[in-house]
């Protein structure tokens, strides 16, 4: 299997009156997003399905992708959602897949760099809009091996 993981990108502040779950990318955090989903096409990377947090700055994160990639709608599920994701949870979402899909996960940090770290054993630091790719060896514990890791400005860079 491989696994695919996205950090949202560039969001709104947070604010002392509006809830995180609902804080949006910023303007420039779509058009950073675009050029990066361009750059994702690019690479030719085949992807079948898109699973995403429920928060609103990943939801349009995975949506941007899906439109670029035309790929079908990003089911929400909220086992992604900040601070919800982590090897046992990764573990019962993979178990669910088939052994030759071809998955991205759009989440947020802590959680993402953990995961990596968890899977692989390599010690990473996701960036917002940076994209993760891992060959899963195992599913039941997850366990794999890290093939990239690319900063949104190497995804922009791609796509130019």
């Amino acid at each position: 299997m491989h696994l695919f993981l996205l950090r949202h990108g560039d969001a709104e502040e947070r604010s002392h009156s509006g809830r995180d779950f609902d804080r949006c990318l910023t303007p420039e955090g779509v058009e950073r997003l675009r050029a990066e989903a361009l750059g994702m096409q690019r690479l030719a990377l085949r992807i079948d399905r898109i699973y995403t947090s429920p928060l609103v700055r990943a939801r349009q994160t995975a949506e941007i992708v899906a439109e670029i990639l035309q790929l079908p709608a990003p089911a929400i599920d909220s086992r992604l959602a900040s601070g919800r994701l982590d090897h046992d949870t990764l573990q019962s979402l993979l178990l669910e897949l088939q052994a030759d899909d071809r998955v991205l996960l759009v989440g947020h940090q802590p959680d993402m760099s953990e995961v990596i770290q968890q899977v692989t054993g390599g010690s990473v630091e996701m960036k917002r809009g940076a994209l993760a790719a891992i060959e899963l060896d195992c599913i039941a514990p997850p366990a794999g091996t890290l093939r990239f890791l690319l900063p949104p400005r190497c995804l922009i860079q791609i796509a130019h």
